[in-house]
């Protein structure tokens, strides 16, 4: 399902600083939405060895071993073959 993921996440020791929540309906339809402080937010996609993480159970883990938590993780793309985020500029 996730064959190539570029993924936006909120990295914290103390959950929720920096994050809202709230649940909203719009037309019958549910919605989370969820405000982040910019500067909270980092773009991964690739390990420490240039491997693309490909699945949020990777990136939990890879921050889990650096003694991070991850507050928010989500599919942040659209990908071009090879599994290359399209827009993404380092």
């Amino acid at each position: 399902m996730r064959a190539a993921l570029a993924i936006l996440l909120v990295i914290s020791g103390v959950i929720h600083a920096g994050v809202t929540e709230e649940r909203v309906v719009s037309s019958g339809v549910k919605f989370r939405v969820v405000r982040l402080a910019p500067e909270r937010v980092q773009v991964v996609w690739k390990d420490a060895s240039g491997e693309p993480y490909r699945s949020f159970d990777r990136v939990q883990a890879a921050f889990a071993k650096q003694g991070k938590t991850v507050s928010f993780i989500m599919n942040a793309g659209i990908f071009e073959p090879g599994g290359i985020p399209s827009g993404l500029h380092t």
